[in-house]
C-alpha cells in the first residue's frame, strides 16, 4: 500500500479498537475466559501443581510467564554476579576492552562511586587485592536488580543493564559485539540455557538488530555460530527471536540514518 493508504487504514484500525462497543465486547470476552480458567483450575489445579518443577525462590528471583525476554536480562542477578566473580578470579589481568583489564575496569567502577564500600571502610580501591575486590562485589554493588524506579522510566531501566553502573562492563559481559567478540556473553548465555534444562523451562530469548549498518546481521550470525548457539543443545528449549528496537527517531536525529526506508 501507499503511505496514504497505510495511514488511512491505521487510523481506521485505531477508531475501531477504541470504539465503546468493541471495548465492551472485549471485556465480556475476557470475563468469560477468566471464569473458564477458574473452572478449569478447580477441576485440575491439583494435577497441574504436581507437574511444576521444584524451583527455590528468593528475593532476587521472580517466577513468571513472560514472552518478552531480552537475552541480556535472561539470567538472574546471582548468575551474573557469580560469572563476574569467576572471571575476576581467573582472568582478572586479561585485557577485555582497549587498554583496560577486567580487574582495572572493576576497580574503576568501584572508585567512581558505583559502590560506597571503599569509602565506608576507609580504604583505597586501587590498592585492593583480588580477594578484597571479590568481597566488595555483591548484589547491592552489582545494581542490576529491577525495582519500582524502572517503571515508565527508560533511563533507569536501561541503567539497570550496567553492572556496577558501568557501561563498559555492560559491553564486556552483555554484548555480542566487542573487542573480545562477545566471548563472555556467549559463555553466560550457554550457562543460562543449561539452567532451563535443570528447571524444566522454555524460553524465546531476543537479540537486537538496531539498523545502524547492514553488517549487523553478519556480526550477530558469527557470534551465534562461534558460541554454538545454533545447535540443538541451545535450541531445544529456547527459540531465538530477533527484535528491532524502536530507535528510529533517535537514529534519524543523530544522522545515523536518513529515513525509515534506509533503516529497513
Amino acid at each position: 500500500p501507499s503511505r496514504n493508504e497505510f495511514h488511512k487504514d491505521l487510523v481506521e484500525l485505531w477508531r475501531v479498537a477504541k470504539h465503546p462497543d468493541v471495548k465492551a465486547v472485549a471485556m465480556g470476552r475476557l470475563r468469560k475466559l477468566r471464569r473458564k480458567f477458574k473452572s478449569y483450575f478447580f477441576d485440575h489445579g491439583g494435577e497441574e501443581v504436581k507437574e511444576l518443577p521444584a524451583i527455590h525462590k528468593d528475593i532476587y528471583s521472580v517466577m513468571k510467564v513472560d514472552n518478552h525476554i531480552h537475552l541480556a536480562a535472561a539470567m538472574d542477578p546471582r548468575t551474573l554476579l557469580r560469572f563476574i566473580k569467576e572471571k575476576v578470579r581467573t582472568e582478572g589481568n586479561r585485557e577485555v576492552a582497549p587498554g583496560k583489564t577486567l580487574r582495572g575496569l572493576i576497580m574503576d567502577a568501584l572508585q567512581d562511586g558505583s559502590s560506597n564500600n571503599g569509602e565506608q571502610q576507609g580504604i583505597t580501591v586501587d590498592v585492593l587485592d583480588c580477594d578484597e575486590i571479590l568481597q566488595m562485589l555483591h548484589m547491592d554493588t552489582l545494581k542490576t536488580t529491577a525495582g519500582d524506579n524502572c517503571y515508565h522510566q527508560f533511563d533507569n531501566f536501561n541503567d539497570s543493564y550496567n553492572p556496577l553502573g558501568c557501561g563498559v562492563l555492560r559491553s564486556v559481559f552483555l554484548k555480542t559485539s566487542n573487542s573480545m567478540g562477545g566471548e563472555y556473553f556467549g559463555n553466560l548465555t550457554k550457562r543460562t540455557i543449561k539452567s532451563y534444562e535443570e528447571n524444566n523451562t522454555y524460553a524465546e530469548m531476543r537479540l537486537s538488530i538496531y539498523g545502524k549498518n547492514p553488517k549487523e546481521w553478519d556480526d550477530l550470525a558469527k557470534w551465534v555460530k562461534a558460541n554454538d548457539l545454533h545447535k540443538p543443545e541451545a535450541t531445544s528449549r529456547n527459540m531465538w527471536l530477533v527484535q528491532i528496537p524502536r530507535v528510529y527517531g533517535a537514529f534519524c536525529k543523530a544522522g545515523l540514518v536518513r529515513n525509515f526506508e534506509e533503516l529497513l
